[in-house]
């Protein structure tokens, strides 16, 4: 498949408080069980968003996302075996930041910093 130019944002902020902050986003028809992955520069995946319209057969869509070397991954899978889902994807990442990955794993209050 050749490559889509899915980048729409390039530092949708101003540079001075966000720079590096690129979104990509798409609208995509994966057949069943197959497998979308993308690869652009980057140093953090801030958020993944993907929502789809599976058919009656179940389908859905599962992600996931990892960066190595300044070279973002994230990939997309449909998991079941029907006739396959038609999704959209918004991805919103950093090429010059590396943020701290965020896992909670009790209860917790956070406050954004501004």
């Amino acid at each position: 498949m050749a490559n889509r130019r899915c980048k729409v944002m390039d530092v949708p902020v101003n540079p001075a408080i966000m720079p590096g902050l690129i979104m990509l986003a798409d609208t995509v028809t994966l057949a069943a069980t197959k497998i979308l992955t993308l690869t652009f520069p980057a140093k953090t995946v801030v958020a993944v968003l993907a929502a789809g319209s599976p058919d009656t057969d179940g389908e859905k869509i599962v992600w996931t996302s990892s960066v190595t070397a300044n070279v973002a991954t994230v990939t997309f899978t449909a998991t079941s075996a029907g006739a396959g889902v038609k999704f959209g994807y918004i991805i919103l990442a950093t090429v010059t930041d590396t943020i701290a990955a965020n896992d909670v794993t009790v209860d917790t209050t956070q406050t954004p910093v501004s």
